[in-house]
């Protein structure tokens, strides 16, 4: 990647930089460009010493207020945008109507910090059917992880909990439209939730642990609830009855659209280019 982005900025005029990656802004120094670095991760998640050293041609911006608070010490920090999504994508259809919607989901990448096993538990225990949606990374601890946790849930749950390994784009859109919940049950923190947007643009209400920047995705009551433990998530489940499912697509088109995460990243590069980051109030 390194290499890659010198001989294209060596070929080609750029007026900034723009790097998604987390990991190449370290090279910043090499190029006259300004270069905005936008952290998706948790704090915890970066190596340390990872920020000891930042190029003065490179500005930081987060994807929620809640991850920018944890990287407070960071010079030239702009204002936090929020992730968005293609709308159009999962808009395609109406939302289906509550009677027509049958099992619990869980989506997303299949590995401990994310808490599938969770998600089967709390399912479990209201006795409902499950889904279990997403992928296992060739890691040996991700491996090892669904090997104890995950397949002996899914082999005592008589046939209510089920696995959709690697599911395309199509059987995602499919497997959110028909149930009845989505449910996060990340322990990490979460610093976005793309998949809550898809949901609600899906007309379809999630059922978070509170982690992270969940509150700043989610409207409670609107496209969903948030609970503070397994527990209380279980207790949620009967709430899910009370989300209107065009409720939640109204919502996502507010909130969530790609379109405002670009427009919000220009005005990013506008500042970026005027070298006057705007100061941001990490208590907001």
């Amino acid at each position: 990647m390194r290499d890659t982005v010198a001989a294209l900025l060596s070929t080609e005029s750029f007026d900034c930089v723009h790097d998604m990656s987390g990991i190449w802004w370290r090279y910043s120094a090499e190029v006259e460009e300004p270069v905005l670095a936008t952290l998706h991760l948790p704090r915890s998640f970066y190596p340390s010493g990872t920020f000891d050293l930042c190029p003065e041609n490179v500005f930081f911006n987060c994807v929620s207020r809640t991850e920018m608070i944890t990287f407070g010490e960071l010079p030239r920090m702009l204002d936090p945008v929020p992730n968005g999504i293609a709308l159009d994508r999962f808009m395609a259809e109406p939302p289906l109507p509550r009677e027509r919607r049958k099992y619990l989901l869980w989506l997303g990448r299949i590995c401990e910090e994310k808490g599938p096993h969770y998600a089967l538990d709390v399912a479990f225990a209201a006795e409902e059917k499950m889904i279990l949606a997403g992928t296992v990374y060739p890691f040996l601890y991700h491996q090892k992880f669904y090997a104890r946790e995950v397949l002996p849930r899914i082999r005592r749950s008589r046939q209510s909990a089920k696995v959709v390994s690697e599911p395309s784009f199509g059987e995602k859109l499919s497997l959110l439209r028909n149930a009845k919940a989505l449910m996060i049950t990340s322990t990490a923190p979460e610093t976005s939730s793309m998949v809550a947007m898809e949901a609600a643009a899906c007309g379809t209400p999630v059922i978070a642990l509170d982690s992270g920047a969940i509150r700043e995705v989610m409207r409670e009551s609107v496209t969903g609830w948030i609970g503070s433990d397994l527990e209380h998530l279980r207790s949620l489940l009967p709430l899910i009855s009370e989300i209107n499912p065009d409720d939640c697509v109204r919502y996502a088109e507010q909130h969530y659209g790609a379109a405002t995460m670009a427009r919000r990243y220009e005005e990013c590069y506008r500042r970026l280019l005027r070298a006057e980051p705007k100061p941001v109030s990490l208590n907001a």
